[in-house]
């Protein structure tokens, strides 16, 4: 562990130094260069959060230029004049302007949802959720569709294994593994997941196309018929044997 003498130094020198290079550190023994690690990492983790600091901040501010022009969804010629101005003056590389004002964006979505209520949010055509929101939503629908994806996967290799031994394929075995019939109950619950996962207020949206609406009807037509087919047989009480 090295002294406090030497954590200052090495704090106070990555303060201070840009990119390193080996010659840099040749004279440096085995604990000053622990403390200029440990010093660099968490130099690394405040610079991080500063960015991510100023990035909300710069938000707050383009919004507040927009509020102050009386233009909340920042659409007026004068509005994006104003906010492309800051963004001149600051005289950003062209792939750090949009990555930054990419982000500036989403937090300003935020910011709205934070700030208007649903009745304004409608009159400005503006969706309720807000991008944080959206972004959520959007993962957990993933996250259901690859739960599904992998339960569908270990449910087709375990009939797979089990009709191999020789049963015909779609006979009920004499003894069903207990795995079988645990993927398919994670099957039935992973299928239920996904549908409530469709969202009824999208698919009727403008952003839908007619098309687009047809093809999911047919989709949920065919899950009914299917369904109905299988709650049919699941209905029915197995033959006994004997």
């Amino acid at each position: 562990m090295p002294s406090k003498s030497v954590a200052k130094r090495s704090q106070a020198a990555v303060a201070g130094v840009g990119q390193l290079d080996l010659d840099d550190l040749k004279n440096e023994d085995e604990q000053q260069l622990h403390a200029r690690g440990v010093a660099y990492a968490q130099e690394y983790v405040r610079a991080r959060d500063v960015a991510a600091t100023m990035v909300k901040n710069l938000a707050v501010v383009v919004y507040s230029v927009r509020l102050y022009r009386g233009d909340p969804r920042g659409e007026g010629w004068d509005t994006k004049q104003a906010v492309k101005a800051i963004y001149d003056s600051a005289n950003l590389d062209d792939e750090t302007r949009e990555r930054l004002s990419n982000a500036v964006r989403y937090h300003v979505g935020n910011l709205q949802r934070a700030h208007l209520s649903p009745r304004e949010l409608k009159r400005l055509g503006l969706k309720e959720a807000s991008p944080l929101e959206r972004m959520k939503a959007s993962r957990a629908a993933n996250q259901t569709l690859l739960n599904g994806a992998r339960v569908s996967s270990q449910a087709a290799k375990a009939k797979s294994s089990k009709t191999s031994t020789g049963a015909d394929e779609g006979a009920l075995p004499e003894t069903t593994d207990v795995r079988i019939v645990a993927n398919q109950m994670k099957l039935a619950d992973a299928a239920l997941a996904i549908v409530r996962r469709l969202d009824a207020d999208v698919l009727v949206s403008e952003a839908v196309t007619d098309g687009q609406r047809n093809r999911v009807d047919e989709d949920l037509a065919a899950m009914q018929e299917e369904i109905a087919r299988l709650r049919r047989k699941i209905r029915r009480r197995p033959k006994a044997k004997g």
